[in-house]
């Protein structure tokens, strides 16, 4: 195959960036030959010498879709007295793609998982908004613009701007197509393009329990309970993804119920046409599938009517039903789509005008179950699908079916709020069945707890005894537990270090039993400009001096201006990680940037959550408040870095030292700003105290404009609740044991982890704050139940060494102080 290409001109040069030179284009393309136009006089002359008898195929002539053959080409062809013909290049090119080759895979596989990334950093900016884990710096959006990530979603534009700035990052340059930001009612749009309106709000009482919680940043109104469809993918190397997710927003993160019930119908209309993806299916059975699962759905909903119905008879059966044609009004559009150079490849071969495959044994249905449907061929292994069902509520598509017997009227106007709800995944036909490209999940679960690990989220409405949980976002997969997939360990020592484990007694590389921790050593007070600080290292080697997983974290306080939006009353933690490119010199910058995400949503959402909010960190009420800024950073991990990460927490927040405060007031001179009954200062008379202008700071904290300390800044007084801050403690599991304190080879040999963060305030029973599975499998209710009492009693001879250490440091920071005062 030979490649002719432009000459490079000057202009070119100046106006766009160089393109490929010959050399460069042979190595990206797959040819034999490539050369300038110029050369293309002499390379027809060649052929048409060598196949004096050949056909000269073009693409269609005088088609605004297609260029010109030049006429000079043309004159040439012609000359030779070669037969010329448009009738047969195009359609062969355009069957030719309906199957794709490993290349064309390869790119349509990124372009994929380039976009089930940035479908689901949308889903976890929506879910950090609902839950308030988003915090605005001091001026943001007022003094100084907002930065990314402070970004809250209320608007389809803003999740628009979101995703297309994700796959930006990840290095696609271009959508496969506009995207559909669709919310509330709009998503019974099937191609709705505009993106510009904000979510649906109120008014919802707070009372009424459908509210839930709205985007906790916002107080003033209430988020109406409503989907967000998002069908947006990009592209890589010219070849398309296409995936939709819907999610809830308002209602807390959840669905409502109608919204679930026709979510979960949806997803069972995708996973049975999954199921029945193989070569040699014809696409019609998979759509007749999709409105046979509908039908069976809305019946279960009461939104069709069935025989048995009051008034009902046998023309409410199933079969009736799809007959009708009725469901089209619900699920217009086909099941899916051919998918590659095009988003719809190629509608001209996937859906040819003479199609003798038609109705050859395949129970056809409605005829309008077909009107849509771009793909109406048998399946064949190489093709790459669309699996898209969806249904949806929209007042143009329903107009006809007002009337119908089929429908309970009554019961579809509960269901017509939802919109639309669509799933769409990427499929590639496999020899034996298929394969699903898409990583971003869609179980509904995991969507409202946007990452929330199954186990978790199952035990939420669970009764654990004394224990109150905390769920954290998870993720398809733990960035962590990818991150220890990276290190380069056989599976031979995998093996060895398993078989180690199990045996009896069981053995590890450095001697210590399954229960021991390596050496902690702990210092605090290490960052002289902080309010609190300390540094951490588990598993030091005392001979050489270095190694262990090292933590230092630092607590700052700032002063918050309430009245102008920039703090919380009664004052609000901050929680970030920061990871030291030396401690994963395995990770890229972007896995490395997704670790430090994870770990600081971890560490914020467990740390900032109400029940453990400091009481003295309000200042003025309604005016002013301390912001608690509390900066972690992991100089070495050499195994359990969750553990350590907390207790260098809990050590720097132990030892913060909030400093006193007292509230002032100007009054000016001759004011009468003080009670009446107010007592008079011994110092001076009540006429002098009238006359006299100044700062009076008696009993003001109401009234008071602003307030001073009466120490430095770095004294004060101990962050409130010290004692109840939490520990981690994280199982690692190879059932049926599990051990503590892991080294990273044995993290990367165990399937299974979790991390379990408990505090333990004086009189009152042990709390569990956060609880988290990592990794592959699955444990049951009871296993969990047996696990978290195990690691309670774990969390409780952590809690008690760290309280001891801690008490250490203070004993020794007293005696360093005194003696320093002593020589001054």
């Amino acid at each position: 195959m030979q490649l002719f290409i432009p000459k490079v001109e000057i202009a070119d040069l100046m106006w766009s960036v160089p393109p490929p030179t010959p050399e460069e284009a042979l190595q990206a393309h797959q040819v034999t030959r490539i050369e300038n136009l110029a050369a293309l006089p002499g390379a027809l002359n060649e052929q048409l010498k060598a196949y004096p008898d050949a056909a000269f195929h073009i693409l269609p002539a005088n088609s605004p879709l297609f260029p010109t053959l030049p006429a000079e080409y043309a004159a040439l062809i012609l000359s030779n007295n070669v037969l010329v013909t448009d009738k047969y290049l195009l359609t062969a090119v355009h069957r030719a793609r309906l199957t794709k080759d490993h290349d064309e895979i390869e790119a349509i596989k990124k372009a994929t998982a380039i976009s089930s990334r940035a479908h689901e950093v949308v889903m976890r900016v929506l879910g950090q908004g609902v839950r308030g884990a988003i915090t605005r710096g001091k001026g943001a959006g007022v003094g100084r613009p907002l930065l990314p990530s402070e970004w809250l979603i209320e608007k389809e534009a803003e999740a628009e701007a979101l995703f297309v700035a994700s796959c930006r990052r990840e290095g696609s340059i271009h959508q496969a197509y506009l995207p559909i930001v669709a919310a509330s009612t709009r998503a019974s749009t099937l191609h709705y393009c505009c993106n510009d309106r904000e979510f649906a709000w109120g008014p919802v009482p707070p009372n009424v329990h459908e509210n839930g919680d709205c985007l906790s940043h916002d107080e003033t109104r209430q988020l109406h309970p409503q989907v967000l469809l998002i069908d947006a993918a990009c592209e890589w190397d010219c070849y398309a993804s296409d995936i939709t997710r819907t999610m809830p927003v308002g209602n807390g993160g959840k669905f409502t119920p109608e919204a679930r019930a026709i979510y979960e119908l949806v997803l069972e209309m995708q996973k049975l046409s999954m199921e029945a993806l193989k070569p040699g299916v014809h696409w019609d059975v998979i759509q007749l599938l999709c409105h046979r699962t509908l039908v069976r759905g809305f019946q279960r909903l009461g939104i069709f009517l069935n025989p048995n119905s009051p008034n009902s008879g046998s023309w409410n059966a199933e079969e009736a039903i799809l007959a009708s044609g009725v469901s089209s009004a619900f699920y217009p559009h086909g099941v899916g789509h051919s998918l590659g150079l095009d988003v719809h490849d190629v509608p001209s071969a996937s859906k040819p005008e003479k199609n003798d495959t038609l109705g050859k044994g395949v129970e056809i249905g409605h005829e309008s179950f077909y009107t849509y449907l771009r793909l109406r061929l048998p399946l064949e292994e190489g093709m790459v699908v669309t699996v898209e069902p969806g249904v949806y509520f929209s007042p143009h598509l329903l107009a006809p079916v007002r009337d119908s017997r089929h429908i309970d009227h009554n019961v579809l106007r509960r269901y017509e709020s939802v919109g639309g709800v669509r799933i769409e995944d990427v499929v590639l036909i496999t020899r034996g069945g298929s394969e699903n490209l898409t990583t971003v999940r869609s179980d509904p679960d995991w969507i409202e707890a946007n990452g929330v690990s199954q186990v978790a989220s199952s035990l939420a409405g669970s009764e654990i005894p004394e224990t109150r949980l905390q769920d954290l976002p998870l993720g398809s997969l733990s960035v962590l537990a990818e991150s220890l997939e990276s290190l380069i360990i056989s599976k031979a020592e995998k093996s060895y270090i398993q078989t180690s484990l199990h045996a009896n007694p069981p053995l590890r590389a450095d001697g210590r039993s399954l229960l021991d921790f390596r050496t902690v050593l702990l210092e605090t007070g290490v960052a002289p400009l902080a309010n609190g600080s300390a540094k951490l290292n588990v598993g030091k080697i005392r001979l050489e001096g270095g190694g262990g997983t090292e933590v230092l974290a630092a607590a700052k306080l700032e002063v918050e201006d309430v009245q102008q939006g920039d703090g919380v009353d009664g004052g609000r933690i901050a929680c970030s990680v920061t990871c030291s490119p030396a401690a994963y010199p395995y990770l890229t910058s972007n896995a490395l940037d997704e670790l430090q995400y994870d770990m600081t949503a971890v560490l914020h959402q467990t740390l900032s959550h109400p029940s453990l909010h400091p009481k003295n960190l309000g200042i003025l009420p309604g005016k002013k408040s301390w912001l608690l800024s509390l900066d972690v950073v992991v100089l070495a991990d050499a195994g359990n870095v969750y553990d350590a990460v907390f207790m260098a927490s809990r050590a720097a927040l132990w030892d913060t030292k909030v400093p006193r405060t007292r509230p002032i007031q100007y009054q000016a001179r001759g004011s009468t700003l003080a009670p009446r009954n107010a007592d008079v200062d011994m110092d001076g008379d009540a006429s002098e105290q009238q006359a006299t202008s100044g700062f009076d700071t008696r009993d003001m904290t109401k009234t008071a404009a602003d307030f001073e300390l009466p120490d430095y800044w770095d004294e004060g007084e101990v962050l409130d609740s010290r004692d109840i801050w939490p520990v981690c403690v994280t199982l690692n599991m190879s059932p049926p044991i599990h051990f503590l304190d892991a080294t990273p080879p044995e993290e990367a040999s165990t399937p299974l982890k979790l991390m379990l963060a408990f505090s333990f305030p004086l009189g009152s029973p042990c709390s569990l704050q956060a609880m988290r599975l990592l990794g592959p499998g699955e444990l049951t209710t009871v296993q969990l139940r047996a696990l978290i009492a195990e690691g309670e009693k774990y969390a409780r001879d952590i809690f008690t060494a760290l309280e001891a250490k801690l008490h250490d440091e203070d004993a020794r920071r007293h005696v360093k102080a005194r003696d320093k005062f002593a020589v001054r």
